[in-house]
């Protein structure tokens, strides 16, 4: 049976992979349309949230408190970057609503009007104490 060390390990080697790969696609993306900078947020979404699984995962592995206060840190670094790009989200979608719906396209203004509920709703949850 694997342990939970090695478990934990392998977790960690491919959120670093992951990580690795969607900040290259990001770096590689220069949007021009706000279709390309809601694609490029969604992206830094994902990289934050890998970024914070594998926070979690080395805060269980940390032996001391001194390294425990550094990824507790990071991990609040973390979570702010994580809401000011919800926030820049929000605003991207909010724009990509009235851009559709001034040219007609209603149901896909109403898609991105959901995705921006969702996006706030993770905000409000960010944001709680």
């Amino acid at each position: 049976m694997i342990s939970d060390e090695a478990i934990h390990s392998i977790q960690k080697r491919k959120l670093r992979r992951l990580i690795g790969e969607v900040d290259f696609l990001i770096s590689m993306r220069r949007p021009s349309t706000l279709s390309e900078a809601h694609e490029i947020s969604e992206m830094r979404l994902e990289k934050i949230k890998f970024q914070l699984e594998l926070n979690s995962l080395m805060l269980q592995d940390a032996d001391g408190t001194d390294e425990r206060k550094e990824l507790e840190e990071e991990r609040n670094k973390l979570q702010e970057s994580f809401a000011a790009e919800l926030r820049n989200g929000v605003e991207i979608i909010d724009t990509l609503v009235d851009n559709l719906r001034d040219i007609g396209m209603y149901d896909k203004a109403e898609e991105l009007e959901i995705l921006r509920d969702v996006r706030e709703s993770e905000l409000g949850e960010v944001n709680a104490p």
